[in-house]
């Protein structure tokens, strides 16, 4: 387990949000592989779930450090001190973040996510009970306010979260009105860390290594949070060029791991996985097509050969 000053001191450059559905123990193994070695999360969790015995979303593999689990849902008075304990049976996860910036309906209404941020109360409650359990490596992620009219009271309410001593915030450069779409407003993350003086993750609309680049000569960010550039891309932590090949024999790996974690019968869950990593790729629309029509591992695995014969 990797103490507080650890997380910042060895991974302050880049680490990877929790994705729900994609950040299951098959993708992370093969980041690690791949040559990733900053933090990232498993799926977000629902307390509820965790209360329920359903933990498979936490299967985290033997040296797996540093790795995080991220929680949301609304509060319920020893919820969360109860979902602490039980995450501590497990004893293998580094960090413990918060969701306070999911904009998404389901987690709002299960009173996570920005409902937290406008309801900042209980965002304070449910804090107060995960420190009472835990005095590890906290974290929270949020987004700048609901409108661009909102981004001052936010900053108020972040300096009242400050008295649980996170360790960082990972800060979606975009509103909730906005959710995923607009250009992130980056230009922001120098007023947010002036006012609120701790370590910040930049977040939001990083699909690339060029933006990467861009964003650390420009802004210059204490770290920066990927998401779904990950998915589009799993080498953009990297030098490395990547490449189609390289997306082949990742995926390839990647069907073998998930059937040695799942079975056959949940492959249809790899599909949204190749619909990022093959987007704009030569023959993409074919190679989509025969996926979606397999109905088994080797079906899976033959849906490549069109790349074995056109390149």
């Amino acid at each position: 387990m990797f103490s507080r000053d650890q997380i910042l001191e060895n991974y302050t450059d880049l680490i990877i949000a929790p994705l729900s559905g994609f950040t299951i123990k098959p993708f992370r193994q093969l980041l690690r592989e791949y040559g990733f070695k900053g933090l990232y999360y498993t799926e977000m969790l629902n307390p509820y779930e965790i209360k329920k015995g359903k933990v498979e979303k936490i299967d985290i593999l033997d040296k797996e450090s540093p790795v995080g689990v991220q929680l949301f849902g609304g509060y319920k008075k020893g919820l969360y001190k109860e979902t602490m304990n039980r995450l501590k049976e497990y004893g293998r996860f580094d960090i413990i973040d918060l969701n306070m910036g999911c904009p998404i309906r389901k987690v709002v209404h299960s009173g996570g996510g920005v409902h937290l941020l406008k309801n900042i109360d209980e965002a304070k409650y449910i804090l107060k009970e995960i420190r009472s359990e835990w005095d590890g490596p906290l974290s929270i992620k949020t987004r700048i306010g609901f409108t661009m009219d909102d981004i001052d009271n936010t900053i108020v309410k972040l300096k009242e979260l400050l008295v649980f001593e996170p360790d960082f915030f990972s800060i979606h450069f975009r509103t909730v009105e906005e959710k995923f779409t607009p250009p992130p407003h980056w230009d922001l993350y120098k007023k947010f860390k002036e006012e609120l003086k701790i370590f910040i993750y930049l977040n939001g609309g990083v699909y690339d290594k060029n933006t990467i680049k861009y964003i650390k000569r420009t802004i210059s960010p204490d770290g920066i949070m990927l998401s779904r550039g990950i998915l589009y891309d799993p080498f953009i932590f990297s030098e490395d060029k990547g490449g189609l090949m390289k997306k082949i024999s990742f995926s390839k790996k990647f069907l073998r791991y998930f059937v040695n974690s799942y079975g056959e019968k949940r492959l249809k869950e790899t599909r949204k996985f190749f619909a990022y990593l093959f987007k704009g790729e030569i023959y993409s629309r074919e190679f989509k097509k025969k996926v979606y029509s397999a109905q088994n591992y080797d079906e899976y695995i033959a849906a490549f050969e069109i790349y074995d014969y056109e390149l």
